[in-house]
């Protein structure tokens, strides 16, 4: 595979995965605590708390 073959096949991998906030979202929504949900996505609890204040502040 050339390297812009691997690039390509990274963008792609990228636009078909849902965004960090939209995965938070629907971990929390299937009953996942925030504490799993940050190891499972790869960000801190905190990012996951603020993802979600923000969330219930729009609804």
């Amino acid at each position: 595979m050339t390297a812009i073959q691997n690039m390509a096949a990274q963008l792609m991998s990228l636009h078909s995965k849902p965004d960090r906030k939209t995965r938070i979202i629907q971990l929390a929504k299937s009953g996942m605590s925030q504490r799993n949900i940050a190891f499972e996505v790869g960000v801190s609890r905190t990012t996951v708390f603020n993802v979600l204040s923000a969330q219930r502040t729009k609804t």
